[in-house]
């Protein structure tokens, strides 16, 4: 609806959101930088089953299919619309998953024990030798 927004009006926008929508089509396997965004601000979100997107916890947004209808959409909207403790719910779920499973620290951690572990595993043995 608002098309692409400057960082400051876009921090205006999520301070005053009660719902946010984030919908894709035609994926490349990116993740959504602003899903994450509305997400941390703790505004309850729709998103559809798209690309990485798929994989977010269904507690923390609301998802649609990929494919989803204009019903489907519509329902979405009107209940969050009509249950604030059900979008405070999904926003506190949303901001929690973010502090967990998002934070650039915890991310940076997993990267370098991931990289660790590599690096052990072919410290010794044929590969080594190859």
């Amino acid at each position: 609806v608002t098309g692409w927004a400057d960082k400051k009006t876009f921090q205006h926008y999520l301070a005053s959101a009660d719902i946010g929508i984030q919908l894709r089509t035609r994926s490349r396997g990116e993740t959504s930088g602003t899903v994450l965004d509305c997400m941390n601000h703790g505004v309850a979100t729709i998103v559809n089953a798209n690309g990485s997107m798929a994989d977010l916890d269904g507690d923390a947004v609301w998802k649609l299919p990929d494919d989803f209808t204009e019903g489907q959409l519509r329902e979405a909207l009107e209940t969050l619309w009509k249950d604030p403790r059900l979008r405070k719910e999904i926003g506190a779920r949303a901001r929690q998953v973010v502090l967990e499973k998002h934070n650039p620290r915890r991310c940076a951690e997993q990267y370098h024990d991931a990289i660790q572990q590599f690096s052990l595993s072919c410290a010794n043995g044929i590969r080594v030798l190859v």
